[in-house]
């Protein structure tokens, strides 16, 4: 969480996505309304390579909510990271 978060939701990661290994790294902008403490725009700086986890990331990021008049912007980060994935060939 970070200062002033009162809500915070974790992205979905795709079932499909994190079966088959696929992760990636993003940075994204959040616009915070200083009235209200919802999120009003989430932008991606740095995209995760990924654009249906760039879109799921966003749609999270958009239900976080923050203490009105805390937090104006933030830069956050995230990962979407895959572990114990193989792959068995035949």
């Amino acid at each position: 969480m970070y200062p002033g978060q009162i809500k915070y939701v974790e992205p979905e990661y795709p079932v499909i996505l994190r079966r088959h290994g696929v992760g990636g790294k993003g940075i994204f902008r959040l616009t915070i309304n200083q009235r209200t403490g919802l999120v009003d725009e989430v932008k991606v700086l740095k995209s995760t390579g990924v654009v249906l986890l760039n879109e799921v990331a966003a749609k999270a990021m958009l239900q976080w909510q923050f203490q009105p008049g805390s937090v104006k912007e933030l830069v956050v980060p995230f990962e979407f990271e895959v572990h114990g994935f193989s792959r068995i060939l035949h």
